[in-house]
């Protein structure tokens, strides 16, 4: 098991951001119990990468949820 690691892959065309893609091999969470822990480590032992989205209509595009904060 991973159980810490600081690589982070990314890769960002500053003429085409379209096409910028990252990996972090531990996931995106530091909780062991969370779905996200380790589960980009296949994409980053097969040198794959996710893309990024900087645009507001491909982060829509892709967006699985949305949340919305609002001053109390």
């Amino acid at each position: 098991d991973v159980v810490g690691l600081s690589v982070y892959r990314q890769v960002v065309d500053l003429v085409d951001l379209t096409t910028a893609s990252y990996v972090i091999p531990g996931g995106v969470s530091a909780n062991p119990e969370s779905p996200h822990y380790q589960d980009q480590l296949p994409l980053w032992a097969a040198h794959r990468r996710i893309p990024m989205h900087y645009t507001d209509a491909a982060i829509r595009a892709d967006a699985r949820d949305m949340l919305t904060l609002s001053p109390g």
